[in-house]
């Protein structure tokens, strides 16, 4: 439980003994194998939901929440956490912040540092710690974000939560070089146009999606570039 991780590590401090956090393992990073030998702290358990406040933007989650979990329930309140990395089935609210995950639609609305408001983590030698935005002095959560357990275990987050826009469209565009697919990407940020995600494929990698997914890309281009937009219906036309 979660009181139970600030003695544990106390303990563990006093005696010397190496620490590595570990979620739910999607290791797609390598940051829970125990390089050090010690212990492994399995945060799986934590796996409570405790609020959802659509009103204020906030869900606060033990840290070992499956991020697809948390989508589930946001989705039911037309709501939706921005990072979404290619292990949110298997990757935990938790793990997102230790490596300051992200996913496609980080373009728009940012990864996991930019989710997250508040954070109550244990330190190494197990002072419990609430770091938190938006007061005076430095981003201590942000700071805590990405470090992989080096400066502390997360044991409870409050991230930001996002409102789906009514209309999502998706669309690919066939270009011939990839010099070509970036400049047309550029240009329409700069025209104001306001990505939710977007993606540029070669000629290999979208051959091989295709042999998998059958999703209709245009194969005798160079480059390929996939993409959504979302927000009213006249903004996505």
């Amino acid at each position: 439980s979660a009181a139970q991780v600030a003695p544990l590590l106390r303990l563990l401090w006093k005696s010397g003994v190496p620490v590595t956090p570990r979620g739910c393992g999607s290791s797609l990073t390598g940051a829970c194998a125990p390089a050090k030998g010690g212990v492994v702290l399995k945060l799986g358990r934590l796996d409570r939901i405790l609020e959802i406040d659509t009103a204020a933007g906030y869900a606060l989650v033990e840290a070992g929440v499956l991020n697809s979990s948390l989508q589930a329930e946001l989705a039911k309140a037309g709501f939706f956490y921005a990072p979404f990395p290619l292990s949110s089935g298997s990757s935990t609210v938790g793990g997102n912040v230790a490596v300051n995950a992200a996913g496609p639609r980080s373009l728009k609305y940012g990864g996991a540092m930019d989710n997250l408001l508040a954070a109550d983590i244990v330190a190494p030698d197990g002072v419990e710690l609430a770091l938190a935005r938006g007061g005076s002095g430095p981003d201590l959560s942000g700071f805590f974000c990405g470090q992989e357990g080096t400066f502390g275990v997360a044991v409870r987050l409050r991230v930001k939560i996002h409102r789906r826009q009514p209309h999502l469209s998706y669309f690919h565009a066939a270009f011939n070089s990839h010099e070509q697919l970036l400049r047309a990407a550029a240009r329409a940020q700069e025209a104001g146009v306001n990505f939710r995600a977007l993606e540029a494929f070669d000629r290999m990698t979208a051959t091989a999606m295709e042999s998998c997914f059958r999703l209709n890309y245009p194969l005798s281009c160079e480059a390929i570039a996939v993409g959504e937009l979302d927000g009213t219906a006249e903004n996505v036309a």
